[in-house]
């Protein structure tokens, strides 16, 4: 074997172990690889949990401070709308300024407006029948048989004394059993202003007094009396049970706030209505 041949087989020989070198090496890389790659996630969580322990502290004084701000907006916006208080204790609304410029216009509806008048009841003739309005004509034509008609529609407040006459000897309504007895008439309108006007009895008192010229002087009592009667007629009609199940069938229950002075100070008790 010559010079050459060896170094050949010398090259060669190289050649086959740097192969193995460089296989050697790249299986090396890729287990550095899968080293590298595990000791990143074994950190990662060991960072992970380190962090999740040193913020869960952090987190739950968190979480409590929004439960005591969302508890003290709470107690904040409550008013007479969403909870019990009464509504003295609602204080000033703030005032929305008008942000709309002035128009230079006057006041009232404009020209080309088609505005809303007072107008006769179109059933005037059968409500005239029946006794519920009743209709007069004052002619200023100095006769004259051509006119412009116009109206006015107003409301008198007088005293009505009817005389119910019986035989000697037949028994007397229950209701007639003194001389003289309020009507109906008073009964109703004085139970309706009570109610539903919210005027206070002694003011109702001056108020029918002034409206009858002094003839008609009601008292507390009277006024009482003209309620408790007006309660017996509805439960004896059965229109007090039908009131109770329309209020069960109905999908809200009102409430009323009334408020009272006892020694000198206002309360306020809160009324629900319990039907049994």
């Amino acid at each position: 074997m010559n010079v050459n041949e060896e170094l050949e087989k010398e090259i060669e020989e190289l050649r086959a172990e740097i192969r193995h070198l460089m296989q050697e090496n790249e299986r090396l890389r890729e287990k550095i690889s899968e080293i590298e790659a595990i000791m990143a996630e074994q950190i990662g969580e060991s960072v992970k949990e380190a962090v999740n322990q040193a913020t869960a502290p952090l987190l739950e004084e968190l979480s409590k401070a929004h439960k005591k701000i969302a508890k003290l907006n709470a107690i904040i916006n409550k008013d007479s709308t969403n909870s019990s208080k009464p509504s003295s204790t609602n204080g000033l609304k703030k005032v929305v300024l008008n942000s709309r410029k002035r128009s230079g216009k006057k006041q009232g509806g404009q020209k080309g407006h088609r505005g809303s008048r007072l107008k006769l009841p179109e059933n005037m003739k059968e409500l005239e029948e029946k006794g519920i309005i009743e209709r007069r004509v004052e002619d200023h034509t100095n006769g004259s048989n051509e006119y412009v008609s116009r109206f006015t529609i107003d409301l008198e407040m007088k005293v009505i004394v009817t005389e119910h006459r019986f035989a000697v000897g037949d028994p007397l309504p229950e209701n007639l059993y003194n001389e003289v007895s309020y009507g109906d008439g008073i009964k109703a309108q004085t139970v309706l202003l009570l109610n539903e006007g919210i005027v206070a009895h002694k003011r109702l008192c001056k108020i029918i007094s002034s409206l009858t010229h002094g003839i008609v002087n009601l008292s507390t009592g009277t006024m009482n009396n003209f309620q408790m009667d007006f309660a017996n007629r509805l439960t004896e009609s059965g229109e007090l049970e039908r009131i109770k199940e329309d209020l069960l069938a109905g999908e809200v229950m009102n409430t009323d706030d009334t408020t009272m002075r006892v020694l000198e100070r206002i309360y306020c008790l809160t009324i629900e209505m319990h039907i049994t």
